[in-house]
């Protein structure tokens, strides 16, 4: 997968999870996918750009329209050490949901799917490195068609390329070293405990 401006996109701000750095994690989740034909990626459920209903939403009229699967790209913090490591006792989530309600077994051959709490988790089916890859934020929009901004918290976002923007401040530091591209995968994302 190239790296490219898309109109439609999820980003999300990555950093070291759980005593593992970033190369370490994207290299397990790619031997899940070797082995599995997919990997489940766990983030915040503090998200509210991002809900695993919404993703799944915007994923399907991605693929409707274009043809391909909704990119998520996994970018640098503003600077360095701004994205925060997680616990280092982490919980496994051991069972996801398409719905929230009705709830199955994560597949046990892939690697744990980590996290502080009950979250979210996308579905990825491939993860391409990238070198000195790198998108301008300031040219999408957050849902509310406003400026993107990340917060603790809330580090994931669906964005799309907008007419105009319309509200928010404009981020500082909005052009961001993209760490890997992924497509994603039917469901695309889930709900995990």
């Amino acid at each position: 997968m190239s790296i490219k401006s898309l109109s439609c996109l999820v980003v999300s701000v990555y950093g070291p999870h759980a005593g593992e750095d970033e190369a370490v994690i994207l290299q397990r989740k790619m031997d899940d996918i070797r082995k599995v034909g997919f990997t489940m990626w766990y983030y915040s459920k503090g998200n509210k750009y991002a809900r695993p209903l919404d993703v799944q939403n915007q994923a399907k009229i991605h693929q409707n329209q274009t043809g391909t699967p909704l990119s998520l790209y996994l970018i640098h913090p503003s600077v360095h050490g701004g994205a925060q490591a997680t616990s280092l006792m982490p919980r496994q989530m051991k069972e996801f949901s398409v719905d929230g309600r009705k709830y199955t077994s994560v597949d046990h051959r892939i690697g744990p799917v980590t996290g502080g709490n009950d979250g979210f988790a996308f579905i990825i089916s491939k993860i391409d490195f990238t070198e000195n890859a790198s998108i301008d934020l300031s040219r999408y929009a957050d849902a509310d068609n406003g400026n993107v901004q990340f917060k603790i918290g809330n580090s994931t976002q669906i964005v799309q390329i907008p007419q105009a923007v319309t509200s928010g401040f404009p981020m500082k530091r909005p052009i961001r070293k993209i760490w890997a591209a992924c497509e994603l995968a039917e469901p695309y994302c889930v709900f995990v405990r």
